[in-house]
């Protein structure tokens, strides 16, 4: 995937973790990473 989605620049984790009382975690995976986990 080359492109890039807009939900970071649309704050989706900074609205969803004030509108949610859970804990919302928002992980980054490096590209060429990901695509050494599917690899595997």
């Amino acid at each position: 995937m080359d492109g890039f989605s807009n939900w970071l620049a649309r704050k989706v984790v900074d609205r969803a973790r004030r509108l949610f009382p859970h804990p919302i975690h928002h992980l980054v995976i490096e590209q060429l990473a990901a695509r050494d986990l599917t690899a595997a």
